[in-house]
């Protein structure tokens, strides 16, 4: 009896020994296994997706109080947040430098207008989460005002002084060939239309229109609204080093169109307006 137990006692050892092997040789298997969904990995970091987003382009992406916030975030917190259970952080900044760090890789991804230049380093969904106008703003007592408001087509901005903002690529693409007097800000734009400086800025009318309310120019400068150019479309744009990008971008557009559908889209742009 006592030799069956020390067997017992010795069999109860070797198969803890066996045990403990296979339970490392399955934890060495499994780090050895590459991941299924890569991106998961990727964007699982604290904060989650990096979107950069130009710092003063109220009430589109802006600054304020230290946040960034705005139709923008507001939006793709929607759809990559509430929706696909990935929340975004944002960095706020110059158009040019947001732009260049998607690039660099200091962010993921930025929500724009598609170009073939920023292509060339990011991918886009197909799904535009917004859609803006286009309006010619210009000085209410510019000497040339009734001239300006006979603009109705892209050949007659080559009459008028126009400015713009460093880095709009919306401006580079539309109206090249044109010449553009660039500022570092839109708000300096404004400043130098009010000034007389410049006659006109084609721009999206929403952020025009911000942006002279909250440098209290909105008597000095008015607008119109024109069809001359595409309207702006914002489609989110992932550099395409970041690993499962076109899986997400996938995922994302889906997430848009149902956003879209149940009216959240309309929603969230009708609190800006």
């Amino acid at each position: 009896m006592k030799r069956v137990e020390r067997d017992g006692v010795m069999r109860d050892a070797m198969s803890a020994v066996a045990l403990t092997r296979r339970s490392l040789l399955l934890a060495v298997g499994a780090a050895a296994l590459p991941l299924v969904a890569p991106w998961r990995a990727a964007v699982a970091a604290p904060g989650g997706l990096r979107i950069n987003v130009f710092d003063q382009f109220a009430p589109v992406s802006f600054v304020e109080g230290g946040a960034v916030t705005g139709i923008l975030p507001d939006l793709l917190t929607e759809v990559l947040g509430k929706r696909l259970g990935l929340p975004p952080s944002f960095q706020g900044l110059p158009w040019v430098r947001a732009q260049d760090g998607v690039k660099s890789g200091d962010g993921d991804a930025f929500c724009t207008n598609p170009t073939d230049k920023r292509r060339e380093y990011a991918a886009f969904g197909q799904e535009a989460v917004l859609t803006t106008k286009n309006a010619v703003f210009y000085a209410k007592n510019n000497p040339r005002a009734d001239e300006i408001r006979k603009i109705a087509k892209l050949e007659d901005l080559a009459a008028f002084s126009q400015g713009d903002y460093s880095g709009n690529g919306f401006a580079e693409t539309t109206f090249k060939g044109l010449k553009i007097d660039w500022a570092n800000s839109l708000e300096l734009v404004m400043k130098k239309i009010a000034m007389g400086r410049n006659d006109i800025f084609v721009g999206t009318d929403v952020v025009g229109a911000w942006v002279l309310r909250q440098a209290k120019l909105s008597e000095e400068v008015v607008s119109f609204g024109v069809d001359i150019a595409k309207p702006s479309q914002f489609h989110l744009g992932i550099r395409k080093e970041f690993a499962g990008h076109e899986e997400l971008l996938a995922r994302y557009d889906a997430a848009v169109r149902e956003a879209r559908a149940d009216g959240t889209l309309s929603r969230i742009i009708a609190k800006y307006i």
